[in-house]
């Protein structure tokens, strides 16, 4: 009997799997893809200027930024976020620091002898003072009767640390990335949250100025969305500016099984398969289901400060531009 057909046979595995919403079919699939591997991608040759890249002249960008607004104005632009991945990953390394004893003349002995997980906390405790939350990191510490300036002349980085990612402080590590303070402006601090909504309002916004934005999130997380989004939705609102924000969440339907290192499928302490979101490609059918043809996919946390956008705006109108050229050829 093979694996696959062992697993056909358990009744309370199935039974996960309907509860799940994930089929039978594509468990199998996700097993054998883990087993197997999938095929390298031949490639034939690199791409080069005129076989398969194209360079926008100069002379073209009114005409390309031209069709780019006027989509823009009939609604069929949207922003597209994926943003339902929660930070745990960008701070593993403050976790193993944490876990540690290490003194920060011990990591900078340990960068200089090229350890990378040093090299990045080194990075991280010299320049603490200079991250966009380390404000909100002091207002936190403070209502404990904590100085952070004091703990940081103390050399107490730890205690600095703990606060950044435990629900005692800024809760970080259980966060959603979009709700972290990215970036530092004249009127404060951002979240990456944030950053889309400036960025979104330079180039989605239909012709009653009202920027058209789309959000994936966790459901775990979506009253701390709320309570951001009710919060700061007003001071992005000016000049008869709108943002039209919606959301949805990445279907179940679309999880992955879990798998043991021998590629086993891992059941819990019930027998029951456990599952977990699965990568970008499953947020098609979320796409699927929006309105808007022409859609700008940028993960939540590839933004820029205002310094930089006016590159990342020009760029992404004429991109819209030239699809919309393409469009108009292939239906001649």
């Amino acid at each position: 009997m093979s694996r696959e057909e062992d697993i056909r046979l358990s009744e309370v595995a199935i039974q996960k799997i309907v509860e799940s919403g994930v089929s039978e079919k594509d468990i199998l699939q996700h097993l054998k893809i883990f087993r197997k591997g999938l095929p390298f991608i031949k490639l034939h040759k690199a791409c080069a200027i005129g076989d398969g890249i194209v360079v926008i002249k100069e002379d073209a960008f009114e005409n390309l930024i031209l069709a780019h607004e006027e989509a823009a104005k009939a609604g069929r632009v949207l922003k597209f976020v994926p943003a339902s991945g929660a930070a745990t990953r960008m701070f593993q390394k403050l976790h193993t620091y944490l876990n540690s004893d290490w003194t920060l003349d011990q990591l900078r002995d340990m960068q200089a002898s090229g350890d990378k997980i040093a090299a990045s906390i080194v990075k991280f405790i010299e320049g603490i003072k200079s991250l966009a939350f380390y404000p909100a990191l002091k207002e936190h510490m403070s209502k404990d009767g904590l100085n952070a300036d004091d703990l940081y002349e103390k050399g107490d980085y730890r205690a600095l640390t703990r606060y950044i990612l435990n629900s005692e402080g800024l809760n970080y590590s259980n966060l959603p990335k979009g709700m972290i303070q990215f970036h530092r402006t004249a009127t404060g601090a951002r979240t990456a949250f944030e950053e889309h909504f400036v960025e979104g309002l330079q180039y989605a916004k239909d012709s009653n100025e009202n920027a058209h934005i789309h959000f994936t999130l966790s459901p775990e997380y979506q009253a701390e969305f709320d309570e951001l989004i009710g919060s700061v939705k007003g001071s992005y609102e000016v000049d008869g500016q709108m943002l039209s924000i919606s959301y949805s969440y990445q279907k179940s339907s679309t999880n992955t099984i879990a798998v043991t290192k021998e590629n086993e499928a891992y059941r819990d302490d019930n027998d029951n398969f456990v599952f977990r979101p699965a990568g970008h490609g499953a947020l098609l059918e979320n796409l699927n289901d929006l309105k808007a043809d022409l859609i700008f996919i940028k993960n939540i946390d590839n933004i820029v400060p205002d310094r930089l956008k006016d590159t990342t705006i020009l760029y992404k109108k004429l991109i819209c531009g030239l699809l919309i050229r393409l469009q108009a050829c292939s239906t001649r």
